[in-house]
């Protein structure tokens, strides 16, 4: 009777599934990760497109209305409604881009103003030659053509 030398082959075919099977978890986790780190790149894109897209929003859909900026110790984009009754302001507080609709020129108050995005920069300025307003925010910056639109600046 011949003696076998070497593993039995029960041990090889555990072995080899163990190896696919090893194989198969380190493909899963790489997929995993690879799939968050896509999601956060993704989600971090889409909030930039939000804001500015809001921001662009906001200013084409008045497009029969004034636009005010006024600087100061906050810096205000008021959108004015053609009747002239009612304003709405766009601004920067406490780390949020803020909206709120207020009366003709009244002051805004950050209480009852709703909370648009985190941001923590906005700044306006407005290239008369061309019609140009340009909106910067921490996300990036975007130019508007203001049209035929009457656009004062108050500093």
């Amino acid at each position: 009777m011949k003696k076998k030398f070497g593993l039995p082959k029960e041990l090889y075919t555990i072995m080899i599934s163990m190896l696919f099977l090893g194989g198969f978890l380190l493909l899963v986790v790489f997929g995993a990760n690879t799939y968050q780190k896509i999601y956060h790149i993704s989600d971090s894109l889409n909030s930039e497109r939000a804001s500015l897209s809001y921001l662009c929003t906001a200013l084409k859909c008045d497009n029969g209305s004034d636009l005010l900026i006024v600087k100061g110790d906050i810096t205000e984009l008021r959108i004015r409604e053609a009747e002239g009754k009612y304003d709405k302001v766009i601004y920067l507080y406490d780390g949020y881009l803020m909206e709120e609709n207020t009366i003709y020129d009244y002051e805004v108050s950050p209480l009852t103003a709703t909370k648009i995005v985190e941001n923590e920069v906005f700044e306006i300025e407005y290239f008369k030659e061309r019609n140009l307003l340009k909106i910067s925010t921490s996300e990036g910056t975007v130019y508007i053509n203001t049209g035929m639109r009457e656009v004062s600046v108050n500093e």
